[in-house]
């Protein structure tokens, strides 16, 4: 018996709400995208063994488990480049594992015994569920200081799922290599720059209402969009963008000048635009960036198969 699990991709459109003063932290939105994906198989064997991409990272987490099997990583995105690729690949093999040996588990429970989950809850409830994910932040009485989710013990946060539109598409601009910021660097960024104002915050989450979610419910792109553009200007998004090298900046410039909106997901490098998809393929094949990757993909309302 052989088990496969193919999971979406995310994009992380940004963190709400890094001040704290109302006794909560965290908080996100984002959305799956279906390509890339991460896909992964798990057949039986003696012990346990995980082969491919980023194998001893997951057999680390993997062992937790208690589980034998042999894990095979098919196909993985760069990691700590925007895809949210390091959740995807360990819920992928651990449900993949766990379903071989006749256990069934939900994104939640895999999450927290994987660690993930930890600031956002976008990636474990697209896993689940695919579409556009709003979560609503971690108590900071259980979790402390702003941390990104590797660092993190939190459980993953509560969270509302909505269908998101699917003429509306999106082109995605990387490079084709692992991205600039570990862990190590992701925390340190994090230590030196939280808490953020509480009135950054505030107009995060007036242009993550009024816009972004209010644009989706609505099916209104326009007033999407010009969300997607705004939330670049304020908050932990702000300065995620600060931090980026000039050549990121300047793709994203480009690409907001094809497309009219642009932004960066989670901590970059990858880009993203979100484009109507009777235009798509017309806008990819004006955007040509030298030493950079461009693609399109739909959204993804189904979150991770397995069979």
């Amino acid at each position: 018996m052989t088990i496969r699990v193919s999971a979406p991709s995310r994009l992380h459109f940004s963190l709400l709400d890094l001040s704290g003063d109302l006794g909560y932290v965290d908080g996100g939105m984002g959305v799956a995208i279906k390509l890339p994906r991460t896909v992964v198989k798990a057949e039986p064997w003696g012990e346990l063994l995980v082969e491919g991409p980023r194998a001893d990272e997951v057999r680390s987490k993997l062992s937790k488990l208690g589980l034998k099997g042999k894990v095979t990583i098919l196909q993985t995105p760069p990691p700590h480049m925007g895809f949210g690729s390091t959740t995807q690949l360990l819920l992928s093999s651990a449900k993949a594992l766990a379903s071989l040996n006749g256990i069934d588990m939900n994104s939640s429970e895999l999450a927290v015994l994987m660690g993930r989950g930890g600031t956002s809850g976008i990636g474990v409830r697209i896993f689940e569920e695919g579409g556009f994910v709003y979560d609503f932040g971690h108590d900071i009485t259980i979790k402390g200081s702003p941390k990104p989710s590797g660092a993190s013990l939190a459980s993953p946060p509560p969270s509302l799922r909505l269908e998101f539109p699917e003429d509306w598409w999106f082109l995605l601009v990387y490079k084709e290599e692992r991205g600039l910021y570990d862990e190590r660097r992701e925390v340190r960024e994090f230590e030196e720059r939280t808490p953020i104002p509480p009135e950054e915050s505030s107009r995060t989450c007036r242009i993550a209402y009024m816009l972004i979610l209010g644009g989706i419910v609505e099916r209104n792109y326009e007033r999407f969009v010009r969300g997607i553009n705004e939330i670049q200007k304020v908050g932990f998004k702000k300065i995620e963008l600060e931090i980026q090298p000039e050549y990121v900046k300047e793709v994203m410039e480009e690409v907001r000048k094809v497309t009219g909106n642009a932004g960066l997901s989670s901590m970059g490098h990858l880009v993203y635009s979100v484009i109507p998809k009777k235009k798509a393929r017309k806008i990819a094949r004006q955007l040509e960036i030298d030493g950079f990757k461009v693609m399109i993909t739909p959204p993804d309302n189904e979150g991770a198969k397995v069979y």
